[in-house]
């Protein structure tokens, strides 16, 4: 997969369509928060998302290391967010805590959405404060 996205001219669309790093930190993230929300692993996602990704860092210019580990902070961030019925954490959650599953979609999804937007708004102002 990573050498296909080498051959495709994404990373070059990706980076003249970026006006700096920061925004660039969101791409990781929406990519792995897609594919969390529709498989439900969080670990698959942070997989499939860094082989996506890695390829095409140092042409989005992620080339430092604060700004690598930004990215992986980014992928995890994005892999956190939307927990539902077909990921195992959310059972983990809904069962040890007695709750339903209409009170877990309540409390349970809306708190890992919202964990994730905050970690992303985190993530980003580090990256504006070390980049």
């Amino acid at each position: 997969m990573g050498e296909i996205l080498k051959s495709l001219p994404i990373a070059d669309i990706l980076k003249a369509s970026l006006l700096n790093l920061n925004i660039g930190l969101l791409i990781p993230f929406i990519i792995a928060m897609l594919l969390k929300t529709a498989m439900g692993a969080s670990t698959v996602a942070m997989i499939i998302t860094s082989a996506m990704v890695a390829p095409i860092m140092g042409q989005m210019g992620f080339t430092s290391e604060i700004a690598k580990v930004l990215v992986g902070l980014s992928i995890g961030a994005g892999s956190m967010v939307v927990s539902h019925a077909n990921d195992s954490y959310f059972w983990v959650v809904s069962q040890f805590s007695d709750m339903d599953t209409a009170t877990a979609y309540k409390c349970q999804t809306g708190v890992t959405f919202v964990e994730g937007v905050t970690a992303i708004i985190v993530i980003m102002i580090l990256g504006v404060v070390l980049i």
